[in-house]
């Protein structure tokens, strides 16, 4: 198998499952258990469906519900009085120590 998930199967060794297989059929038949077989009876020729196998690359997926959750979680709580003015952080944003996440207006007393 190789890494982008698609098969690389033999096409010999499946072509060969396919032969075996279907090989087995016309034995099976009610016309084989009757004595004298089946074969010697059948006086027309059949017509069957002959198919080419072709080789081709076969992607497997699996596609299966989910959730998604953080891996962490972060809360920000005040520790000063006053209003916040604005948010100039984008939520989920990354920011770096010293960034100004809220600026606020101070409380007058």
């Amino acid at each position: 198998m190789s890494d982008d998930g698609a098969r690389d199967d033999d096409p010999l060794r499946l072509e060969s499952a396919v032969a075996i297989r279907a090989g087995g059929f016309p034995c099976s038949g009610p016309a084989s258990r009757r004595p004298g077989g089946g074969a010697a009876e059948a006086g027309a020729p059949v017509s069957v469906t002959v198919s080419t196998l072709v080789p081709e690359r076969v992607v497997l997926r699996d596609e299966v519900p989910g959730r998604v959750a953080a891996f962490r979680r972060v809360e920000i709580r005040p520790q000063v009085g006053g209003l916040i003015l604005e948010r100039p952080v984008d939520e989920g944003a990354r920011v770096a120590a010293g960034d100004v996440l809220f600026p606020r207006f101070a409380r007058r007393s």
